[in-house]
């Protein structure tokens, strides 16, 4: 019975409505993480790709076709989103972390400026998860100009689907983003 020593370790913690703890005591059971930054990433591109889709919007998950310099090509650029349409270009950037004091990170403006040169984009957008200072589709713009261009970086909060007991029905904030999105092109 040595082989289900963790399975049941983990049905007394479930059972007996105990919650595991990161320090020793008297039962010992595997930890499960996940990465929250990539699960945050492929559940918005997922759900956002199925949104654009039906306004006319094309979606490309993990683009990387470009680079910082081409000659030599060195530090490669990889966008979590692209959207396209009609030979525009709006990129997106998911971030599971929260803006500090509602402002993003320095170094997450430095690279959605160089996504914005690269791609050619006059809009690029950093995407967080809604939190309760920052509601679901709560932004922010930044502007800058680029060789006489304007260029917008755009903060949105994204609105994850809140699952309650008896209630089948949630609310996801991917149709918001991609009204948000289809008004950038």
């Amino acid at each position: 019975m040595t082989h289900y020593a963790s399975a049941l370790a983990w049905c007394r913690i479930f059972l007996a409505s105990e919650a595991p703890v990161p320090f020793p005591g008297i039962i010992a059971a595997d930890a499960l993480l996940f990465p929250m930054d990539r699960i945050f990433e492929n559940y918005v591109a997922a759900q956002l790709r199925r949104a654009c889709a039906s306004i006319g919007i094309i979606m490309q998950s993990q683009d990387h076709g470009k680079y910082l310099f081409d000659e030599p090509k060195r530090y490669h650029l990889r966008p979590d989103l692209v959207a396209t349409n009609d030979n525009r270009t709006v990129i997106l950037d998911t971030k599971w972390k929260l803006p500090i004091n509602g402002k993003p990170a320095q170094g997450d403006m430095y690279q959605m400026l160089a996504y914005a040169i690269r791609y050619g984009a006059d809009h690029v957008v950093l995407v967080y998860p809604t939190t309760i200072d920052s509601p679901s589709g709560k932004r922010q713009s930044h502007r800058i100009d680029i060789s006489g261009r304007a260029t917008w970086i755009h903060t949105y909060f994204y609105s994850l689907p809140e699952i309650t007991a008896g209630n089948d029905e949630h609310y996801d904030g991917a149709q918001e983003l991609a009204g948000f999105i289809y008004g950038l092109f």
